[in-house]
């Protein structure tokens, strides 16, 4: 008959394969990779073999070679996103500044949608080229916001007077030398 098993987490490292005190070969696992390994017996010779099937690939860079990409990018999303937001809200008129927050909101859901689309068309044919794409729409960004950077003019934020409170007082407070 045929039998089975539920897949099962295994430790890196040089696995030989016995069945009955028999050696049927041996299977290297690596870090990342998911394997399925079958013993089924030859009906010719009636001898049992194992064959090994490389589901996932295992990895070919430390996961720790991310840390600093994860790093710059959270950077530089932290000081674009800061200053696009500080932006538009400082130049902004009164009525306006939420709307305008939430355009620069809208534009991250844009990008974002941008993103999916690129990557479900799967119009490339490595990650490679993709990234490249990214890049060019980027140096493309790049020279569209330069060009309105130096047209823009800034708006000027009329201050008003502060109001000034001397000599008001609030008489439910006990002061401390009381």
């Amino acid at each position: 008959g045929v039998y089975g098993s539920n897949y099962s987490k295994i430790h890196t490292g040089n696995y030989e394969i016995l069945m009955d005190d028999l050696s049927l070969g041996n299977l290297q696992v690596d870090q990342g990779g998911v394997y399925s390994l079958i013993v089924a017996r030859d009906p010719e010779t009636n001898i049992h073999r194992s064959l090994t099937h490389t589901l996932t690939t295992p990895n070919s860079v430390h996961i720790f070679w991310l840390l600093p990409q994860i790093f710059v990018i959270t950077v530089g999303e932290i000081m674009f996103s800061v200053t696009g937001l500080e932006f538009s809200y400082s130049q902004a008129p009164e009525s306006m500044k939420s709307v305008l927050q939430a355009a620069w909101l809208l534009t991250t859901a844009f990008g974002n949608v941008i993103v999916i689309l690129v990557a479900e068309a799967k119009a490339f044919d490595d990650r490679a080229s993709e990234f490249f794409m990214f890049a060019c729409l980027m140096l493309v960004d790049m020279a569209i916001f330069m060009f309105l950077a130096w047209r823009y003019t800034p708006r000027v934020v009329k201050r008003e007077v502060d109001m000034n409170m001397n000599g008001v007082t609030n008489k439910n407070f006990r002061r401390d030398s009381d």
